[in-house]
């Protein structure tokens, strides 16, 4: 007969627990970087245009160019880049909330286990600082997670903001209040959107099977 040794199978769980908290962490960082390498790159973009326009010279022969007799770049284009840059910072929030879940499952799988050895062995409770009851909650206010959620919360927001100044709308009782209304809305739903994807349950298991 095959001789079953449950130590071993807990020592690959906790192995294998382990490295996705370590993946996750680079994953992070990766997404991070590719965001706000994005964000750069789009922003030099839009600026580079702009200082383009600013000394270019009107011309009759651009009437049927898509920048027209005045050499201007359409303001749609503008709005087009920014729009872009807070669509894919949404996504990027996404990722960052899916990476918490992850690392947040990975940490109860290692106290599960740790909690199994602590009622074999009494004495090992000593040893162990975090326990099940001492996880921190996954929307934890200034963790790093947080943190860096919070930077792109803010930078798509402001950058759908600038896109929708470059559509043109002119309210009649404030110039700037579509902008603001808009930056302020994505900013809050995707607050709550965070918030809500990593609230506590009540339920070690919670996290449980998600991929």
């Amino acid at each position: 007969m095959i001789e079953l040794h449950p130590e071993t199978i807990l020592k690959l769980e906790f192995g294998y627990a382990q490295e996705t908290i370590e993946q996750a962490q680079e994953d992070r960082v990766k997404i991070m970087e590719f965001y706000l390498l994005l964000t750069g790159a789009l922003g030099s973009v839009a600026l580079g245009l702009m200082q383009l326009e600013a000394g270019r010279i009107p011309n009759i022969a651009l009437l049927d160019t898509t920048l027209g007799a005045s050499g201007r770049m359409p303001p749609q284009v503008y709005a087009a880049i920014f729009g872009l840059v807070g669509v894919i910072g949404f996504f990027v929030l996404m990722q960052l909330i899916r990476l918490r879940q992850a690392v947040n499952d990975s940490i109860v799988t290692m106290n599960l286990i740790k909690q199994t050895y602590v009622e074999r062995f009494p004495d090992l409770d000593k040893a162990f600082h975090w326990k099940m009851d001492t996880i921190p909650p996954m929307a934890k206010p200034w963790s790093i997670t947080f943190g860096l959620s919070l930077l792109v919360i803010l930078l798509d927001s402001i950058a759908l903001g600038v896109g929708v100044f470059f559509l043109g709308f002119q309210p009649a009782f404030w110039q700037y209040a579509d902008e603001v209304l808009v930056s302020l809305l994505a900013f809050c739903w995707q607050g709550w959107m965070y918030f809500y994807l990593l609230r506590n349950k009540g339920d070690i298991t919670s996290t449980a099977g998600r991929q």
